[in-house]
């Protein structure tokens, strides 16, 4: 998700600041996004979850990963 926000911010920047063509700008920024993407994967570098904030029932859970999964697995809605 940050992937693609920072590549969509990046070509908007590019067409608005610099000479270059959309085409150009378009493959500069989906090189950076794809390049942003891997590392990701490779560095396993994750967000925090926002659904307390969007969903408003309760506050942001302080538990581990843990903590999480077995919470998970006693409500039923684990999944492999």
């Amino acid at each position: 998700m940050l992937a693609a926000l920072l590549g969509s911010s990046l070509f908007a920047g590019h067409i608005a600041v610099t000479p270059l063509t959309a085409p150009e700008s378009a493959l500069i920024a989906i090189g950076v996004t794809f390049l942003v993407r891997v590392l990701a994967i490779l560095f396993n570098w994750q967000t925090k979850a926002v659904r307390p904030w969007f969903t408003g029932h309760g506050k942001e859970s302080t538990m581990s990963d843990d903590e999480a999964r077995k919470q998970e697995q006693e409500r039923g809605d684990h999944k492999e």
